[in-house]
Parts: C-alpha cells; structure tokens; sequence
C-alpha cells in the first residue's frame, strides 16, 4: 500500500501548535485515537517507546514518529506541519517543522518498512523538502506529499 492511498486531507494537521516533542505525541495520539479506534495511551506509548530507541528525526527538519500497535488493523499516517520547530535531537540537530507519522499493525514489518522506505525518499530531495515548508495550506501540504 502506497503513501498515496493512506494519506488523505483529514489526516493533516497544518500549522499545529506544540512546544515539545512530549505534546506533539500527546496531540497525535489524541487525533489517531479518534481515527481508529485504539487508546490514546496505547498509541502515545508506542510513539513514545519508538523514539526511546534514538530520534526518528531524519535531519533537514523532518521527522517520521512511528509505532507498530498490536490492535490495529491498517497502517494510519498522519502528515503534520507545525507553527514552529522542535527540537527532535535529529543528528543535524535542525529543528523539526515536517512530521510525518506512521502506526502500522505490529506484523505488518514488511509494509511498515516499504512505507519507511517511501516517506524517506520523498523527504531526501530538498526540493521537496522545501515547498513542504513553504506550503500555505493543507491541500498543497497534501498535494506535495502524494506527488
């Protein structure tokens, strides 16, 4: 399953206002809870015991939180571009405004990492990277994602 067909407009959160990366998991885990069905807390651990094992900023100011859930029956993206950055301790030690996060089924590891694979290449062109920071809306967030 391609990024195109998990990605759709309800599933951006633009200009989304946090402080800290702790908030940020709050605020998601809130939002993929609504969406489907599972715990916000089951959701928040996940995120949050992922990011225990080192950063999942990728460097440039982007970041893609993930987490395998044991409930969940797809994989759930949520595409995030915050009002301001965050620290994310990425390895270029750029803060974070372009999140992208992935919740995928806990034996889905085959499509969690296609889906890894997917969203790293389309934030290794700085192009990209760049019009996803300059967007002024959702829809060309989201037109610049599924591109």
């Amino acid at each position: 399953m391609l990024l195109s067909q998990l990605l759709h407009s309800e599933q951006i959160l633009f200009n989304l206002v946090v402080d800290n990366k702790t908030m940020l998991f709050t605020k998601i885990a809130e939002f993929a809870a609504e969406k489907t069905n599972i715990s916000a807390k089951e959701i928040f651990s996940a995120l949050q015991e992922r990011e225990e094992h080192g950063s999942t900023g990728l460097g440039y100011g982007v970041a893609i939180p993930h987490g395998r859930l044991k409930d969940l029956k797809r994989p759930f993206v949520v595409a995030i571009k915050c009002a301001q950055a965050l620290d994310f301790q990425s390895i270029d030690n750029i803060a974070v405004r372009i999140i992208l996060v992935l919740l995928v089924p806990k034996k889905a590891t085959e499509q969690h990492l296609a889906l890894l694979g997917e969203i790293a290449q389309i934030f290794s062109s700085q192009t990209r990277r760049q019009q996803l920071e300059d967007a002024q809306s959702s829809s060309e967030f989201l037109q610049l994602l599924q591109e």
